[in-house]
């Protein structure tokens, strides 16, 4: 009988592991130093092409709710009807949902299937080219940014805030 080396049947396992690990950091561990600088002119484009000025908001003292997930990342998947709630019952809170990816990555028509079976009526952003990812220095998935007034951060973690009126809003 001949063997298979642990190697050819073991890697594959723990490459499977380390990808599906990789969706669900520690909850207590912050999102890395955040680089970006929103602008009276930032504005997003969602996945149905409609343009959203998150930088006018922003400066009119508007929160902006950022929900960095993947379709294949399970602790997306069971916080999305939380943060579906929080879009619903809370007009005045700009949310939106961020898949960071290449073309050759993310699938948008899986993402928009997802998106649409999961009820998530909030728009949804594909950060193409990281420059959001990187620049709120977005450390695994969820990740969930809650930016103030002027762009501040007033919120960085791998979970829903648990009380938004202790951020002052």
């Amino acid at each position: 009988m001949k063997r298979t080396p642990l190697l050819r049947i073991g890697l594959p396992i723990v490459v499977a592991a380390a990808f599906l690990a990789g969706c669900s950091s520690t909850p207590d561990a912050p999102a890395a130093a955040v680089s970006f600088q929103p602008d009276a002119t930032w504005r997003m484009t969602d996945m149905n092409g409609a343009v959203h000025p998150v930088g006018e908001w922003i400066d009119a003292g508007e929160p902006v709710v950022l929900v960095f997930w993947q379709t294949w990342c399970g602790s997306c998947v069971e916080e999305a009807p939380l943060v579906e709630e929080l879009h619903t019952s809370r007009p005045d809170l700009h949310v939106f949902g961020v898949v960071s990816g290449s073309a050759r990555d993310v699938n948008e028509l899986e993402v928009g299937r997802t998106a649409m079976q999961l009820g998530l009526t909030y728009p949804q952003v594909l950060d193409r080219d990281l420059a959001l990812t990187t620049g709120f220095g977005v450390q695994g998935t969820p990740t969930v940014i809650v930016l103030g007034a002027g762009g501040e951060v007033l919120y960085a973690e791998h979970h829903l805030p648990a009380d938004l009126d202790a951020l002052g809003l």
